[in-house]
């Protein structure tokens, strides 16, 4: 049975995707009452040969109004001095939020944490993100047995998979292995698929169309001899209608299926069908 990340990667991860991988250090465990201290981000775009491209990145510091927890300053190596010069909050809410903003896919090690304290600093200042949210931890444990690692923190796993890093507990360092675990862990998933793929079907399709539901929930369907698929824009995944769920997704070729829709509409990419409207017999 293919695992609930694996599906997610594989769904999301497609060209023209735009990734958001980031880190933070903060000041506890607890996103409700402590801050982020340090915010790491780096922009990639997914290449129609999936391989990536770095677009961008960011490293930044959060100012403090109380001294740093002792503890924090040894794990870290962030010093009050070094915050001093940093950002206010309110300035670094605005600049992550637009560091983020065209993301559609944020990574991170242990992504829920990372995730929960820019949330909630975003929120603070009236900002939030509507990103997938894919774990590396996750893809990691799916990947390698137990017995095969150690554990599953960034520097075992960088260990395990011959990247190198000589500085670890930095947002901006621990962001760029993220980054490399996150594309070597992907790759397998990649490998892994294409050897499938010689057995897998290729519906037939006969007609496309444009959906509207509430709240601005827009799709577009895909009807085809082996069932409805379609294609979530808020989301920005393929997936099985609801109804159809019977069917097993491994078995069909999702990347010949997209491509078929892509020419149909016209439509270079993903975020080219986001805005067609119509629909259309095949």
């Amino acid at each position: 049975m293919v695992s609930e990340i694996k599906n997610t990667v594989l769904r999301s991860v497609v060209p023209g995707a735009k990734i958001i991988v980031l880190d933070v250090e903060t000041t506890g465990l607890n996103a409700s009452t402590c801050n982020v201290i340090q915010f790491a981000g780096i922009k990639m775009t997914v290449n129609d040969d999936y391989s990536f491209t770095e677009n961008d990145s960011i490293n930044l510091y959060v100012k403090q109004d109380a001294p740093l927890p002792e503890k924090i300053v040894e794990l870290t190596g962030i010093t009050d001095a070094m915050l001093a010069s940093g950002l206010s909050e309110d300035e670094s809410a605005e600049t992550i939020n637009d560091f983020i903003e065209d993301g559609e896919i944020l990574v991170a090690h242990n992504a829920s944490f990372d995730d929960r304290f820019v949330s909630m600093l975003l929120e603070r200042h009236g900002f939030w993100h509507n990103m997938t949210v894919i774990d590396t931890v996750a893809m990691a444990k799916d990947l390698i047995k137990k017995s095969e690692a150690d554990n599953f923190k960034l520097i075992s796993l960088a260990k395990k998979l011959k990247i190198k890093n000589d500085t670890f507990h930095s947002a901006d360092s621990d962001t760029y292995v993220c980054k490399a675990i996150f594309i070597k862990l992907f790759e397998t998933y990649r490998t892994e698929a294409q050897e499938l793929k010689q057995n897998l079907a290729r519906p037939k399709v006969w007609k496309i169309k444009f959906w509207e539901g509430f709240r601005g929930l827009t799709r577009v369907y895909v009807f085809t001899n082996n069932g409805t698929f379609y294609f979530d824009n808020k989301y920005q995944q393929w997936d099985v209608k609801k109804d159809d769920r019977n069917i097993d997704i491994r078995t069909i070729d999702m990347e010949w299926l997209r491509t078929q829709v892509l020419l149909a509409t016209e439509c270079v990419d993903e975020a080219e069908l986001r805005k067609w409207r119509g629909e259309i017999a095949c």
